[in-house]
């Protein structure tokens, strides 16, 4: 790549046509805020110390700040943390479900509803940009 490559003012989706970096970095930054402002609330209800929750948000911030069409890696390890993602909080949805008559088991329920529906989501749009980055 020569340093005019690399400088150069190209928009990513001319890079590539199916690089979706960009939202999956604004559905990271989303999700970590949203995991954030929620944190106090469910610290109690979460399987893991609140400090491991920090961490994982800022390793989630930091993934979104490394996604760029240059950094081809960065695609698989998103799609790896977004499959985990998924599992974990769909299954502490799932969980919250089948708890219902117990305090706070709605608004629970749903905040993992949602991450998990966020994560899905970039995880099928790390997956596509994976595979346009390695295989087209």
């Amino acid at each position: 790549m020569s340093k005019e490559d690399f400088y150069s003012e190209k928009k990513t989706s001319e890079m590539s046509p199916h690089y979706y970096g960009d939202i999956i970095r604004a559905i990271f930054v989303s999700a970590g805020v949203l995991m954030i402002v929620a944190l106090p609330f469910y610290k109690n209800q979460i399987p893991v110390t609140p400090t491991e929750a920090i961490l994982s948000i800022i390793v989630l911030g930091i993934l979104a700040g490394f996604m760029s069409p240059r950094q081809k890696w960065v695609s698989i390890v998103d799609g790896v943390v977004s499959l985990v993602a998924v599992l974990v909080f769909e299954y502490y949805a799932v969980l919250a479900y089948k708890s219902v008559g117990q305090i706070f088991t709605g608004p629970f329920f749903l905040l993992n509803q949602v991450l998990a529906g966020l994560f899905f989501i970039t995880l099928y749009l790390s997956v596509k940009t994976f595979r346009s980055t390695y295989f087209d």
